[in-house]
């Protein structure tokens, strides 16, 4: 009776392992290249979730909620109206924390209106204001948007890489990136 050997040689175990270092050096660097990518699109998402629960929670309550930006601290507080001119915070969000490299922010391009280029990194209302204010029937008091940008590419020709939150009157939340010399330069995704 002939008795059969179950495993691998070590010189296919030292192939494979080759191949697969190989295969490492070739997409570790291309992962770390788009990472910036990656974490912008991710903070552009979660945003637009949390514009969509304020917005929610405003109608389900039937109170003013607010979501305030703060370019500084790469924050944004969502807060309820507590009644008599006060507000209770509900939750504080760290862009920094959150996805690290991904800040409020532009290049000078033209804006996804169409008209002019961005001036604000977030701008709702007349001018460059920094909050968004959710009545109780789920409207907003002024229409803007939110831009977002890698930190690496602030003040560069990178634009590729740019995020904007369209936030209609209605509440309704639109994403759109940065396409460049492409007409329209700005495309839904």
């Amino acid at each position: 009776m002939r008795r059969t050997r179950a495993g691998f040689t070590l010189v296919e175990l030292i192939v494979t392992i080759a191949i697969l270092g190989v295969l490492g050096l070739l997409t570790v660097p291309q992962l770390f290249a788009n990472l910036p990518r990656f974490r912008v699109n991710g903070a552009a998402k979660m945003l637009a979730g949390e514009l969509q629960l304020t917005r929610m929670k405003a109608v389900s309550t039937n109170r003013i909620h607010y979501l305030t930006f703060d370019l500084t601290a790469q924050t944004v507080t969502i807060a309820e109206d507590a009644g008599g001119g006060g507000r209770t915070t509900l939750k504080t969000v760290s862009l920094a924390s959150t996805f690290p490299g991904a800040v409020f922010g532009y290049n000078s391009v033209p804006a996804p209106s169409g008209s002019g280029t961005i001036s604000a990194a977030v701008a709702f209302g007349s001018g460059a204001g920094t909050e968004i204010t959710f009545l109780p029937n789920g409207l907003l008091r002024e229409s803007g948007a939110i831009y977002l940008i890698p930190s690496v590419d602030l003040g560069t020709a990178n634009n590729d890489r740019m995020r904007a939150l369209l936030v209609s009157l209605a509440g309704q939340v639109s994403l759109r990136r940065y396409k460049g010399s492409a007409s329209p330069p700005w495309e839904e995704y």
